[in-house]
């Protein structure tokens, strides 16, 4: 807010004339607040206009929205922030690629307020007193066929936005490869609300390939008003060495063939990998459970394995994990297989020695994670195997200890709560956050097939990132190239909510802490529907008669525990209404059949379903080559280049990194 105050008459005494420039002076130290406190306008000093972006800085709207494509079966569509094409003579613009198909929609929209804010706590752009959209657009190559809609708050909630006019009505022509001013009258986007506005939509609805630059978006007073442009020449960018790490899960066969570890090298060197999580070869001795000691396997072909990955320049951490783990009673089977790691490496030369551990335990696939009260403890018993973990690992090695963990333990849910809250010495903060106090790095599964928007790579990532620097830690970004087959599931019909979670920390406390059943064989499944609670097993494809046999075993005894309410009988049809509807919301899950799981003799019979379990598009970079999944990545390194605490990304896995085409 700019406070203007008329000038002083000739006749007015020194006292008035003090008095105002006092008030002067307060005015301006409470523009300068307020603006500190509600930095959600860029305005100009007449306010003529409200900077939306500019596009120069950062990854999101001078309101903090974020922008982010939007695409639909046979159609795609792809967002960047680009320093090579701009207006001015420096500076970013937006570059929209899209590829419209006969089906489908495609293209990409940009919110006016803080996209990362629950409906009812958000603060939408008030330009009641504006009437013009303004924005700067080109075209790659000419004549892009492009739509410009805008939502209001009404329709942000219902993720839909009003057209205007054809966008040649604004234009002295078509698209062309020059920078053109577009000026669109608000009141051409009929019925919108400018008290509340939400954001902007750039649509294609003409079959074709396009790529669009935006540059400059305003919301101005009146048509003439001059906008400025970027007058700072971009900096020549330097590129800082990252790691490049990635997880490698078939080490038995690198160290037992060497054509596939030469193979494996030759890999490396051609995609600059620098950086391995080794899966580790071992067993246990369980003879006494209090004392369980572990035997690592392969160790000759280890040592020269890691010998030869040093002479390449290549960092060596061995890696495991699995969810059950990060539970108490757990705690020997890692702190042996550490004790192991450190034990091997004291009785090899300098060139074979680890350089690191990495554990991928995972805790959030265990059932009881679904318990948010539950959670909190499984939280904190994580928290407590790293504390001695690192303890170890620092005491008696000169190794790095580093652990993955999912993005969204410090997020918000859908209920506005932080999913990875937890109390650790009396602290409580996101579980993200106490791990990284404690141990040397972290892998972050940022599992997201782009760098920007509000589901990004950026996004998700910041917030750790922005830890990590306060307290001097580091950071892998991991980044996702497996895909998943179509897994079918088979879904004990489970009971009511508040029943399961009472039931979970009574009678059902074994499945609690499980992830997977008959040992590592099936993994479970765990689906919540509005009123209802299910749980199921992956069904293995392929099955032979034994592990069939296994399967059926372990699918009984599920049902046995979670199939039947004690309080007797549920309506099927019920149930089956509620977790449908809730399939029809969830992308993850598609289709469902009834059916039933009976014990051998017929005389047990449990309801259940079948469904299957999809994996989304977003969380992979499979079915992109390498040089897409580069640019994103690139976009990433660029925006966390200042970040201290950016180690480089983490790539999963080889076999299907591998696999991608270049």
């Amino acid at each position: 807010m700019y406070i203007k105050t008329a000038p002083l008459q000739g006749t007015k005494s020194l006292l008035l004339s003090l008095q105002a420039l006092f008030l002067h002076s307060v005015a301006r130290m409470i523009s300068i607040l307020l603006g500190l406190i509600f930095p959600l306008c860029a305005y100009s000093a007449d306010q003529n206009f409200i900077q939306v972006w500019n596009f120069d800085q950062g990854f999101t709207t001078d309101q903090k929205g974020y922008f982010n494509r939007f695409e639909n079966s046979d159609s795609t569509a792809r967002t960047f922030l680009t320093d090579q094409i701009y207006y001015g003579i420096g500076g970013r613009s937006w570059e929209i690629t899209v590829t419209k198909a006969a089906a489908g929609f495609c293209g990409a929209w940009i919110h006016f307020f803080e996209t990362k804010t629950l409906p009812e706590d958000r603060t939408y752009l008030n330009a009641s007193n504006h009437f013009y959209l303004f924005f700067r657009i080109r075209g790659k190559e000419g004549g892009e066929k492009v739509r410009v809609q805008m939502a209001d708050k009404s329709w942000v909630l219902k993720e839909d936005s009003i057209p205007c006019s054809p966008l040649k009505n604004y234009l002295p022509k078509e698209i062309t490869t020059n920078w053109q001013e577009v000026t669109i009258p608000l009141k051409d986007f009929e019925g919108i609300n400018t008290a509340e506005l939400g954001g902007l939509t750039f649509s294609f609805v003409e079959q074709g390939s396009y790529t669009v630059y935006i540059d400059d978006i305003y919301i101005a007073k009146n048509k003439e008003v001059s906008i400025p442009q970027t007058k700072t020449e971009n900096k020549p960018f330097t590129k800082i060495p990252r790691k490049k790490a990635m997880w490698v899960w078939e080490s038995h066969r690198l160290l037992a063939d060497e054509e596939a570890r030469e193979e494996f090298f030759r890999f490396c060197k051609t995609y600059g990998v620098n950086d391995i999580f080794f899966q580790l070869q071992y067993k246990f001795d369980k003879s006494n459970p209090r004392d369980v000691k572990t035997e690592l396997l392969m160790v000759d072909e280890s040592r020269a394995f890691i010998k030869e990955a040093h002479e390449k320049n290549i960092v060596i951490q061995a890696l495991e994990g699995y969810p059950e783990w990060v539970l108490k009673k757990w705690h020997s089977h890692p702190l042996s297989l550490i004790q192991a790691v450190i034990d091997y490496n004291q009785a090899v030369t300098s060139q074979e020695r680890f350089d690191g551990i990495h554990f991928d335990n995972e805790p959030h696939l265990l059932m009881g994670f679904n318990d948010r009260v539950y959670r909190k403890t499984i939280l904190r018993e994580f928290i407590e195997l790293n504390v001695e973990a690192t303890k170890l690992v620092h005491a008696q090695s000169d190794m790095v200890y580093g652990i993955d963990i999912p993005f969204w333990f410090e997020e918000r849910g859908d209920s506005g709560n932080i999913e990875g809250l937890c109390k650790w010495q009396g602290v409580e903060k996101p579980a993200s956050y106490h791990l990284l106090d404690v141990v040397d790095n972290i892998g972050s599964m940022n599992y997201r097939d782009r760098c920007f928007g509000a589901d990004g790579i950026l996004a998700h990532g910041i917030q750790e990132i922005e830890y990590a620097d306060k307290i001097g830690k580091l950071v892998y970004m991991g980044v996702e190239t497996f895909r998943y087959p179509l897994i079918k599931v088979d879904m004990v019909c489970g009971m009511k909510k508040d029943l399961f979670f009472k039931r979970l920390n009574t009678d059902l406390m074994e499945l609690r802490d499980l992830s997977r059943m008959d040992g590592p064989r099936f993994r479970l499944q765990f689906l919540e529907a509005d009123d209802y609670v299910h749980v199921g097993l992956e069904r293995p494809a392929n099955m032979d008669k034994e592990r069939s046999k296994r399967y059926d075993k372990a699918l009984l005894k599920l049902a046995r525990w979670v199939g039947t309410p004690p309080e007797g009988f549920i309506n099927l049809d019920d149930v089956l209404f509620d977790t449908e509807y809730a399939l029809s919301k969830n992308l993850s899950w598609d289709s469902l059949t009834p059916s039933h799981i009976s014990s051998l003799d017929r005389k047990e019979t449990y309801a259940s379903f079948k469904t299957t379990l999809v994996m989304q598009p977003k969380i992979t970079f499979d079915g992109q080559t390498k040089a897409q999944m580069d640019r994103e990545l690139f976009s990433v390194n660029k925006e966390f280049l200042s970040h201290s605490s950016f180690l480089g990304f983490a790539i999963h896995y080889y076999k299907t990194y591998k696999g991608m085409p270049d």
